[in-house]
């Protein structure tokens, strides 16, 4: 009997299984999230089709890409299209292969560490990635499983070869104040570590000082996406989605963030599980794991709670002037034809850091450290890779800390009626009710509006502010 007779006396999801064997590279689990994936060898024209270097494209066994991939794959073959029940129970099976093969390899996104290198997927269609060592970066193949992708997911630009100085050029276009660069600059290549806590970076000032646009950049710098802004959700679950999709989220236009939000951002900075049931009609359970690089900005500083305060960096932003406004088109132009030099400038430095990272550590061992211990010692790495004197950044650094308490609460009206009320006092003592009495008749002579959001009513709104 002919081969091609067998396969026609196979079930239809028989032979989409067989398919599946014949594309996939490896079969495996997840072990960040416990989900199924497949590697799908890519097809790019190389004489051996099975070599092990051919380059993969990671794809989730239960997602609708690999089932697009696989029925198209059976079309080719058998030149019809399958029908949904067959891909249905060969997506089954599929699916309990690979949760039975026991294979674990972490999958990550746009970002991956292990022992000797960085990988930063620029998700292309070449399948190609960023390999950062200590002697230097190389785009190669992504011929193994290191990352995984979601729809929103862009290409980044190929990066030029550059010096750690090109990766300052960032600071054209973006209107960080001169004595805060560094930290700036720092802030945003430590987003390539992806193993550290890394602080969000916080913009904050009034309308039209470009906080929106700032954002969009670092977002296109690291983590290209069709969302490059999100709003934040009120519902807990939804904001851990984002940040489960998302190695880069930036939240956008915040007025203020719930105690509960705040408290799940730290613990996104921080790296720690969550889970969250998979269906409403099933106790099965996705697990999330992961530490992100997180990106806000609002009017004001969204969040008051030190431990909030603790991993971020605040950056106030001014109004730009009437003569300096561009056109949009001509401010993403500009960035963009700056982005593979700047790109290639971040990768340089990372590249150095990672060779300066233990001398710098032995010189830090003695000196203190604030709450984000981990980012102020590759910090000050990353500064001299970018030419900053020693401990250059490690006193920027520490400088701000020192001053965050008091722009949060200067940027708060309460904070800052107390502030403009304890001016000429060493000391005042008496209850909330007189405190607030107090306050409200400083706030009349300042022409500050008691009725407005944020101003508390009674003195125990008052405590707890």
């Amino acid at each position: 009997m002919s081969e091609s007779t067998t396969k026609q006396r196979k079930s239809m999801a028989t032979q989409l299984i067989e398919i599946a064997d014949e594309i996939c590279s490896k079969l495996f689990v997840d072990s960040t999230t416990g989900q199924p994936y497949a590697a799908i060898k890519v097809d790019d024209g190389l004489p051996d089709p099975n070599s092990r270097f051919l380059p993969v494209k990671v794809m989730q066994v239960d997602g609708e890409e690999f089932k697009r991939t696989l029925a198209h794959a059976y079309y080719k073959e058998r030149g019809k299209a399958v029908n949904s029940e067959a891909l249905k129970s060969a997506v089954n099976v599929i699916t309990a292969e690979a949760q039975l093969s026991h294979e674990l390899i972490p999958l990550s996104l746009r970002v991956a560490q292990e022992e000797d290198a960085i990988y930063y997927d620029l998700h292309n269609q070449d399948n190609e990635i960023v390999a950062i060592r200590k002697d230097g970066w190389e785009v190669i193949q992504h011929t193994r499983p290191i990352f995984k992708h979601y729809s929103h997911m862009l290409p980044q630009k190929k990066p030029e070869n550059a010096e750690p100085q090109e990766f300052k050029r960032l600071l054209k276009h973006v209107r960080i104040s001169n004595g805060e660069g560094v930290v700036f600059l720092v802030a945003v290549a430590s987003y390539l570590l992806p193993e550290i806590p890394k602080p969000m970076l916080i913009f904050y000032g009034p309308q039209g000082s470009t906080k929106t646009t700032t954002e969009k950049m670092i977002k296109a710098l690291v983590d290209p996406s069709a969302l490059s802004v999100l709003s934040v959700s009120k519902k807990y679950e939804d904001v851990v989605q984002a940040l489960a999709h998302h190695y880069l989220v930036a939240f956008d236009n915040i007025s203020k963030l719930p105690r509960d939000i705040q408290d799940l951002l730290c613990r996104a900075v921080t790296g720690e599980g969550y889970t969250k049931r998979k269906l409403y009609t099933d106790d099965d359970e996705v697990v999330y794991n992961f530490k992100r690089a997180i990106v806000l900005n609002g009017i004001n500083i969204p969040g008051e709670n030190p431990d909030f305060l603790d991993r971020a960096i605040l950056c106030e932003l001014e109004r730009v002037p009437v003569t300096e406004r561009k056109e949009e088109a001509e401010v993403w132009q500009e960035f963009y034809s700056d982005l593979p030099h700047i790109l290639g400038g971040l990768f340089s430095t990372i590249s150095e850091a990672l060779k300066l990272y233990p001398e710098v550590k032995e010189e830090l061992r003695s000196k203190a450290k604030p709450r984000m211990a981990d980012f102020c010692v590759w910090g000050e790495a990353i500064g001299r890779a970018l030419g900053y004197e020693p401990f250059e950044f490690y006193e920027a650094y520490m400088a701000k800390v020192r001053a965050q308490n008091m722009q949060a609460l200067s940027a708060d009206v309460i904070g800052e009626l107390v502030i403009e009320f304890m001016k000429e006092r060493d000391r005042w003592e008496g209850t909330a009710s007189q405190l607030l009495a107090e306050l409200k008749e400083l706030a009349e002579e300042h022409k500050v509006d008691t009725k407005a959001r944020g101003f508390p009513k009674v003195p125990h709104a008052l405590t707890r502010k």
